[in-house]
């Protein structure tokens, strides 16, 4: 290499060095590999790239490992099998195994390691997870299950998890898991957390953890490790290890109980009353009865302990619901609501229209029918009045009706309109218009 071009390669060396320069360089701290410099240029502000939408993650747990002994325990565990219940991306349980590292160069476990493992599939991010880290005593999940560790744990958008799994310390806190659930008739694990004073996860040995119920006795029973329903709907339990203890936390026994009422929707008229029943079906039932309720009624809207549902004149302008609870299973889920609209069927109708003609000055009687497909009401009269066929309104000139129907007819031939009006139920109404003609017509509306 010529001197001028040797020392232009010094420069160049020295101006990277320097932050100067940010490409790949030939030759710069003896390397004849091309290199990026990791200095931006002070002199140019990069574009801002837009953000990329982040990639699902893959899960990364960390486990601290005691310090081994041969006394199989806690510290005995050589591998674990690490589960989020429902946590994988796409659905299903996201699973993936630890393996307990041994010291470099030999095949002896020493000391206490602190190890991340990382899931081959994608992780579901940002929500809490039932996550199960079972240990056991042999390598690649052989051997006895020496400990349990569990908690309600999330997975961040960078794949790492919010809690810590050990299999020693002491525990100086328990969380039972909430809002858990058991069929009745079957048994369930019970989930809780035990979590030392930095707030760690530890592993758990089984048989260790005492569980109590600590309300509802005739509703869930403990079996070891396990909570059996036995009868709808909330019990607590209490969960003991060593000195700690936790909160008495509700569980739920569900049942397959199921109401069914005699209608899914009603349509009723005003001032009317309909009879609500349920069946309440299931297995080990001990009572059959409903509560009846009502959500968002209108003031002259009530319903009976036996259902009887009462309505007044009041049209809401949405429906209102009716609800029908289990009193054996009272859980919200199974709770029937059906929607009520009531909306007035009340019918006006003028008895033959078409032969409503009567001459000028002879009086028609006029009759009319107030009927309601829902049943029988209190008034079925009508109120009678002659309007202007244009504006709908009284005025002179139109002839005359009386209390009993008897149009009279003026002397100016022409169709004069004739309404008849509920009494029980005054938005309600028929019009006929008469046909007055000169001379004598004979004709009367029956």
């Amino acid at each position: 290499m010529c001197s001028h071009t040797r020392r232009a390669v010094r420069s160049l060396c020295v101006l990277s060095c320097l932050g100067l320069i940010s490409y790949g360089l030939v030759g710069c701290g003896g390397s004849d590999s091309p290199s990026q410099s990791s200095s931006p240029s002070p002199t140019v502000s990069p574009t801002p790239a837009p953000s990329p939408t982040p990639a699902p993650a893959r899960a990364r747990v960390m486990i601290e490992w005691g310090d081994r002994s041969r006394v199989e325990g806690l510290s005995s565990a050589l591998s674990a099998e690490i589960r989020f219940k429902d946590g994988k991306e796409g659905g299903g349980d996201l699973v993936f195994v630890a393996q307990r590292p041994t010291v470099a160069g030999s095949s002896e476990y020493r000391g206490s390691p602190e190890v991340e493992y990382t899931s081959v599939e994608n992780a579901i991010t940002g929500r809490p997870l039932d996550l199960t880290v079972t240990f056991y005593a042999e390598p690649n999940q052989g051997g006895s299950i020496v400990g349990v560790a569990r908690a309600n744990a999330t997975v961040r958008s960078d794949g790492s998890v919010d809690s810590t799994i050990a299999t020693f310390g002491t525990i100086r806190s328990i969380i039972v898991a909430p809002n858990q659930t058991v069929q009745q008739g079957q048994t369930t694990t019970l989930r809780y957390e035990a979590r030392g004073s930095d707030g760690g996860v530890i592993m758990v040995r089984p048989g260790s953890a005492q569980i109590r119920i600590a309300s509802g006795t005739d509703r869930a029973a403990v079996e070891g490790d396990l909570l059996r329903g036995i009868r709808p709907r909330e019990a607590s339990v209490v969960v003991v290890i060593d000195q700690a203890s936790s909160a008495a936390t509700p569980v739920f026994v569900t049942s397959d109980t199921t109401v069914t009422p005699n209608v899914s929707v009603l349509n009723i008229s005003i001032l009317k009353t309909f009879a609500f029943t349920a069946n309440v079906t299931g297995s080990n039932i001990t009572d059959s009865n409903v509560i009846w309720g009502i959500i968002g009624p209108p003031a002259d809207a009530s319903i009976t302990p036996a259902g009887v549902l009462t309505v007044g004149r009041t049209e809401p302008v949405d429906s209102f619901i009716v609800t029908a609870t289990s009193v054996y299973d009272s859980d919200p889920s199974k709770v029937v609501r059906i929607p009520v609209t009531v909306r007035s069927k009340v019918a006006v109708a003028i008895q033959n229209k078409s032969n409503a003609a009567v001459g000028i000055g002879d009086g028609i009687p006029l009759a009319a029918v107030v009927s309601d497909p829902d049943g029988p009401i209190s008034d079925t009269t009508v109120t009678w009045t002659v309007v202007d066929r244009t504006t709908n309104n009284p005025a002179n000139g139109l002839g005359t009706i009386d209390g009993a129907g008897v149009y009279t007819a003026p002397n100016t031939p022409g169709l004069y309109r004739v309404i008849a009006t509920s009494r029980f139920d005054t938005r309600k109404t028929d019009f006929v218009d008469v046909d007055v003609r000169a001379g004598t017509v004979g004709v009367d509306v029956q």
